[in-house]
């Protein structure tokens, strides 16, 4: 079963080791299929995601694991990583696969193959150049990003 977690967050700095969390969003798929949504904020952040993450991956099995995917996702990854530190928990690598996938990433390289280059490689950008909807206004609500980054994963394997 292939599960994927596409997540976002928004932080109040850049510095994963001083900076928090302010809200962390996902959408997570097994299959293809949408079979939960979160949108977490506050303190708790931490232990309703660690929650959900129970739900959906069983920690002792080595191969039961889900693909992070994001944009700039090793930003995202970083500061969950050190969630899971800050709190006392050394088990990241027992819910997600290592490597993240990276919609930047992966765009730079379907990009060099055509051998085409985007405006810029921003989720805006992007989104732009592949005709994907989006609201301005909306950008940098960690839900928002997260469902917007999910549209562009599915035209980049596509493309």
């Amino acid at each position: 079963m292939k599960k994927q977690i596409f997540i976002d967050i928004e932080t109040t700095g850049l510095n994963p080791k001083k900076d928090n969390i302010t809200q962390l969003a996902y959408l997570y798929f097994e299959n293809g299929k949408k079979k939960a949504t979160g949108n977490l904020k506050g303190a708790g952040i931490y232990g309703s995601f660690l929650k959900s993450l129970d739900k959906l991956v069983d920690k002792f099995q080595k191969d039961d694991k889900i693909y992070f995917i994001g944009h700039n996702s090793h930003f995202d990854s970083d500061f969950i990583r050190e969630l899971f530190v800050k709190n006392g928990n050394n088990f990241y690598g027992s819910y997600f696969y290592n490597p993240v996938v990276c919609t930047m990433m992966v765009a730079s390289y379907k990009f060099m193959l055509k051998n085409k280059r985007p405006e810029d490689f921003t989720l805006l950008g992007l989104c732009k150049y592949f005709k994907i909807k989006v609201d301005e206004n909306k950008l940098h609500d960690a839900l928002y990003d997260i469902t917007k980054t999910r549209e562009l994963y599915l035209k980049l394997t596509k493309f």
